[in-house]
């Protein structure tokens, strides 16, 4: 027998037959699953997630995950899911797993659960993740927008933002001769793009390097000071991260708390982000930009201009993440692993 099986029957045993609790995520990037199971102790499961390498057309995607969730479910009995939403299949999988063997269930609602960022299907399945949401012990959101509509639901929410992970914070440094700037994007429908390539030809003193999929990217010719990095694997990502003198983060999405901004700020980055009032409230250090090419230009310029002075708060924008971070842990911590389970 593996270690890892005897490891999983022997929690299984101290639990009463239910094993540690099960994080799912389908075609979720997979960092901020395996950070929050880390730290509540569940295991990930992943189907399919974004990366370089080719996935399964959508229908067959969704029947493999399918598969793969009712047999994790089955195989490991966890006492407690997680379950990214959107999509709303794994949602409803996990919902039916914990109504049969009541098990804690816990939403990890995007915006996009609720019909923001342009996702339709967010709309189109409300009634759906109503349903679940009333009845889950927890959902985890982004922002007061959505605690509130949880709560008109019946259910009950937390404000929810990411983890430290394995970003190692830097020593403050000045630009480099020719500043780089890491624009962290996977070229959704809710990133400024189009208006990104316009700004980095009206900042040619810049090296915007760019993340994300090329083949999703933006039509026409690239800025002569523009790199496209790719779909960056995790170590490389922290590479490029940490090689960044300042790191550009937006989003469309008022209520959209970007997981790049926050790598910044655990990075102890000087940050440019989209101005809306909840990246004013979770980062107020750093620098606001409208989405347009000039206030995106204007914005990075400002951030190498005011380099020293924004960088000088950087450590105590961290310890600020951190102590919000930490509380936003315990709360959901009580949940997952909160008594009554049998």
């Amino acid at each position: 027998m593996k270690p890892e099986e005897r490891e999983r029957r022997a929690v299984g045993a101290r639990r009463g037959g239910r094993c540690r609790p099960l994080f799912i995520a389908w075609g979720a990037v997979s960092g901020r699953s395996e950070e929050i199971a880390a730290e509540v102790g569940a295991e990930v499961l992943k189907c399919f997630p974004p990366g370089p390498d080719a996935r399964p057309p959508a229908p067959v995607r969704y029947a493999l995950s399918t598969l793969m969730t009712c047999r994790a479910l089955a195989l490991r009995r966890p006492r407690a899911v997680i379950v990214t939403n959107p999509p709303i299949i794994p949602v409803l999988l996990a919902a039916l797993y914990a109504e049969v063997t009541r098990a804690r269930l816990v939403l990890d609602d995007h915006p996009g659960a609720f019909g923001a960022m342009g996702y339709r299907p967010g709309r189109w399945t409300e009634f759906l993740h109503r349903r679940v949401a009333k009845r889950a012990e927890l959902c985890l959101v982004t922002e007061r927008t959505w605690v509130e509509r949880v709560e008109a639901w019946g259910g009950r929410a937390l404000i929810f933002h990411e983890s430290p992970g394995k970003v190692v914070p830097q020593a403050y440094r000045p630009p480099q001769t020719v500043p780089k700037i890491l624009y962290v994007s996977t070229f959704a429908r809710d990133e400024p793009s189009v208006a990104v390539m316009a700004a980095a030809k009206l900042v040619p003193e810049l090296q915007l390097m760019v993340t994300g999929d090329p083949a999703r990217r933006p039509p026409g010719d690239l800025p002569a000071n523009v790199e496209l990095l790719g779909f960056l694997a995790e170590p490389d990502y922290l590479e490029a991260l940490a090689a960044a003198d300042a790191v550009l983060a937006l989003t469309t999405e008022p209520t959209s708390a970007m997981r790049a901004a926050f790598e910044a700020i655990w990075a102890q980055k000087v940050l440019v982000v989209s101005d809306w009032p909840l990246t004013r409230q979770l980062f107020p250090d750093a620098v606001h930009a409208g989405n347009d090419p000039a206030a995106i230009a204007a914005g990075l310029r400002r951030a190498i201009r005011e380099h020293g002075s924004i960088g000088a708060t950087s450590t105590s924008a961290r310890e600020r993440q951190l102590s919000q971070w930490q509380s936003q842990l315990g709360a959901l911590r009580s949940v997952v692993e909160g008594p009554g389970l049998s």
